[in-house]
């Protein structure tokens, strides 16, 4: 009982995949609909996804596991903080965690994947309030372009295109990035897992509801 309700508290987070062509049009329909995030309503999300040796995110995600849980290294725009993240997917709930890391985000765009090589994880074990396996590595860097908007109703909602993978750790032998994906992911984010009335000809535009996950989808296009 008590894992139920500490399983309720959490939020949905319910994913659409649509056509980047479309990207515009439904841009066109939130903005009509819905008010940007402040202080952050738009800019370019940057981040290194870590994984074992035997790519056990990769493949809870594969399986289509309940419980998926993912390490990354997150900063925006190129500049300003960078912080550890661990995000977890129950079923349709998600939690996030997040430790602010005393490295220069600068440094990291310049140098990728490069930039996080002697860093180990099991050390902000205590600051996440997870466990972290220490044979973790630097495993994948991807970007894109993320518009942040709040519904009336209060639901968080986001439009992230222009993904791209730029690039695979070498000891995985995948092909060189950088590659963009030929999809662009809507997201709604609150405790709804319906879409506003408002937002209902997203389904118009071509918009349809999706399991979707960008470390997957990203390293997999670099998979020869």
């Amino acid at each position: 009982m008590e894992r139920d309700a500490g399983l309720a508290e959490l939020d949905h987070e319910t994913k659409f995949v649509l056509c980047p062509s479309r990207v515009a049009a439904v841009r066109v329909l939130l903005r009509g609909v819905a008010r940007p995030e402040h202080p952050h309503p738009a800019g370019l999300v940057q981040t290194i996804y870590f994984d074992d040796a035997r790519l056990s995110s990769f493949a809870e995600k594969q399986a289509s596991d309940f419980l998926k849980t993912k390490f990354r290294v997150r900063w925006y725009d190129g500049a300003g903080a960078v912080f550890l993240e661990c995000k977890q997917r129950i079923g349709t709930r998600r939690s996030k965690r997040r430790a602010p890391l005393p490295l220069a985000a600068d440094a990291l765009t310049r140098d990728g994947l490069a930039g996080l090589e002697g860093l180990s994880l099991a050390g902000f074990s205590a600051a996440l309030g997870v466990p972290v396996a220490g044979e973790l590595r630097p495993t994948l860097y991807l970007r894109y372009r993320r518009e942040r908007f709040v519904a009336a109703t209060g639901e968080r909602l986001c439009l992230d295109s222009e993904i791209e993978s730029l690039a695979a750790a070498a000891r995985l032998g995948c092909r060189r990035g950088p590659v963009r994906l030929p999809a662009a992911v809507f997201e709604l984010k609150g405790g709804a897992r319906e879409l506003p009335a408002a937002c209902a000809g997203l389904a118009v535009l071509g918009a349809r509801r999706a399991s979707f996950s960008k470390y997957f989808a990203c390293l997999a296009a670099l998979t020869p």
